[in-house]
């Protein structure tokens, strides 16, 4: 009996001390990439950074007297402006707010250390853009003046989705947006949208391309390089499935996809403005087209496989992306406009 009472004291005892003892801290959550990839949400990646980096030189795509957009405080945030249906999102960006951070209704993944050293996303005069930095590779990271394949950082960029799911209207999916990618002064660099399930950047796939860092889910992107040569890609949860270009189809027929004049070109001393090109996907199981400013550009009917299937059973989310390869230190700025998802 006696043994028992102590036997219930010590134990009481122990509840207590436990419970007044201090709680260990859990270390903030990060997304699952490898250290080399890693991006932060709403957060600066660099943990002491320097304001000054980059503010030397006009970011490459950007005209004089620009700077890169963390050179100076961002003014508050832009008033939202998005038309918001039950299945849609129609977003002009319609205002007059100079540097200004990206309204409410948006998340934002911004970049990674160590390739690229920070990216911003900001709203500007009605429209919005994006600055990325390099942090440059080191030449121990080259074989033969090349980037040695075991080696993936060299790659890296900004994302922003609407901070909501869509779903598939009758089978498919429609996604707009306004940017500038026929830019000379872009090397490789790039803007790219994508149709995913997955909530955020996830497991590296590939990370040469956006639609390759959400391992686990399945992704359907295009990318919109300068040569005006799309080139559009499926991918399941662990691998790529496909390329869609002109000259690549897993089967079925391909219409178009060569650089053609509905896609701009634009020399440097050229405005974005007058270089955003409205790009138009539409997505179905056995379907993909794209139209650039309403002209029909590119377009495989599929046979032999089909898009991701997770993409019209399941909500999406919808990323706008902002990416790059590049291999010497450079603020690369990014513009764009108008998004829309089944409008």
């Amino acid at each position: 009996m006696v043994a028992n009472v102590m036997l219930r004291a010590i134990t009481l005892l122990a509840l207590v001390v436990a419970a007044c003892a201090p709680r260990a801290v859990s270390a903030p959550a990060t997304w699952s990439l490898p250290p080399e990839h890693r991006m932060h949400e709403l957060g600066d990646p660099v943990r002491v950074a320097k304001l000054e980096a980059g503010c030397d030189a006009k970011p490459v795509g950007s005209l004089e007297p620009a700077r890169a957009a963390w050179c100076d405080v961002l003014r508050g945030t832009a008033p939202g402006t998005a038309v918001v249906g039950a299945n849609s999102w129609v977003d002009a960006f319609g205002t007059k707010v100079e540097h200004a951070g990206m309204p409410a209704g948006y998340r934002v993944f911004e970049a990674g250390p160590p390739s690229i050293y920070r990216s911003v996303h900001f709203a500007h005069n009605g429209h919005w853009m994006v600055d990325v930095l390099s942090a440059g590779v080191p030449a121990e990271r080259y074989v033969g003046g090349k980037p040695d394949p075991s080696e993936a950082s060299d790659f890296g960029g900004a994302l922003v989705r609407p901070d909501r799911t869509f779903s598939a209207a009758s089978g498919r999916l429609v996604v707009e947006a306004d940017a500038s990618a026929g830019i000379e002064a872009y090397v490789d660099a790039w803007p790219e949208i994508v149709v995913t399930t997955a909530p955020a950047p996830a497991k590296v796939v590939d990370p040469r391309f956006t639609y390759g860092v959400f391992g686990g889910h399945p992704a359907v992107g295009c990318r919109f390089e300068k040569d005006r040569t799309p080139v559009c890609a499926a991918f399941g949860p662990d691998a790529a499935l496909f390329d869609l270009a002109h000259d690549r189809t897993p089967g079925g027929t391909v219409a178009g996809g060569k650089p053609g004049p509905a896609w701009r070109m634009c020399g440097v001393e050229t405005p974005d403005v007058q270089c955003r090109d409205r790009f138009r996907i539409e997505l179905e199981p056995d379907r993909l087209a794209l139209s650039v400013n309403g002209a029909p550009y590119m377009e495989h009917r599929l046979s032999a496989a089909r898009l991701p299937s997770e993409l019209f059973g399941s909500d999406v989310y919808v990323y706008f992306a902002s990416w790059l390869y590049q291999p010497t230190p450079a603020v690369v700025r990014f513009h764009w406009g108008r998004l829309a998802v089944n409008p």
